[in-house]
């Protein structure tokens, strides 16, 4: 799920962990939902510990099964989801933390816009909408870079917050990923309300 990259697993759990204990004080832990979850990396090694509950959301059914596999005894897991993004439509009022990482680039800004949107309306009263991706180098240019391979947008920080504008969402924090390899894009950290 890492791209060939699973070295980055500590400093990037690591990373995201204090992310939420230290810019998201106050924060309830009720119930989360890592959206785009794949084989549940990021369930498994940060919200578990995090959440009293938490949801996978996973539009790959081989994925969602390996999942199934490695985490349904935990009791501290909730649903698993077989749905893509730009379908999932989160009942309001039912999540502290919507997580979303390394998946965003697989949705034109429209699907992402309309995602954000019906996650908003499934935050319990100060929850947060997590994005935590790749970043575009500097800024102005076209704003995003097209993988050929695999159809992935990789935007700039500038796109995103244009994003998050037309889905009614502000940047309340934001942090770079510290100790990232310099040999891969910039990774960063938003918490939208």
């Amino acid at each position: 799920m890492l791209g060939g990259f699973a070295e980055t697993t500590v400093i990037d759990c690591k990373a995201s962990r204090m992310f939420i204990t230290k810019k998201l004080k106050g924060l309830q832990r009720t119930r989360a939902v890592d959206c785009g979850g794949g084989i549940g990396r990021v369930v498994q090694h940060l919200l578990l510990d995090l959440f009293d509950k938490t949801d996978l959301v996973e539009q790959c059914k081989p994925f969602v099964d390996k999942a199934r596999e490695h985490l349904a005894d935990n009791e501290k897991m909730g649903d698993f989801i077989c749905q893509g993004m730009q379908e999932f439509a989160p009942a309001p009022n039912t999540y502290d933390l919507v997580w979303a990482q390394w998946v965003c680039g697989h949705l034109p800004d429209d699907d992402l816009a309309a995602f954000l949107q019906r996650c908003r309306k499934a935050l319990r009263p100060g929850g947060f909408i997590v994005l935590k991706e790749n970043n575009m180098r500097g800024e102005g240019g076209a704003g995003f870079h097209l993988d050929q391979e695999d159809g992935a947008v990789t935007r700039s920080d500038d796109l995103f917050r244009r994003v998050f504008k037309r889905a009614g969402l502000s940047v309340k924090y934001q942090m770079l990923q510290p100790h990232w390899p310099t040999y891969l894009y910039p990774v960063r950290m938003y918490a939208l309300q």
